[in-house]
């Protein structure tokens, strides 16, 4: 069995995150879609969920998640900070298999 994990803010969700899904969707037997959540976001998380959850369920083998970004710590070494996050989403999800996700560019 194949798990993958889509991981995003979805501030809001648009075309490119649901090509993403679809991508992922098709190359895992299950896949987590992992919506990133912080006080700051300027739109409401549980408002969020509800959309990707409505716009996912055409994808029987996705699962759509909300993770508490309260983890990241900017001022350590990206090692180190990759570990947190590794270890928080392990904790979170158990094992996955494939990562996917949309590079913001600069």
């Amino acid at each position: 069995m194949t798990r993958g994990l889509v991981i995003g803010k979805f501030l809001p969700p648009h075309k490119g995150h649901l090509a993403l899904i679809e991508f992922a969707a098709k190359k895992c037997d299950e896949l987590i879609v992992s919506m990133s959540d912080a006080e700051s976001d300027v739109i409401d998380p549980s408002l969020r969920l509800i959309w990707l959850k409505e716009i996912t369920k055409q994808w029987k083998n996705v699962r759509v998640e909300s993770l508490n970004d309260d983890f990241d710590q900017p001022d350590l070494q990206f090692a180190i900070r990759t570990k947190v996050w590794s270890d928080v989403v392990t904790k979170a999800y158990g094992k996955i298999d494939k990562l996917f996700f949309i590079r913001r560019l600069r």
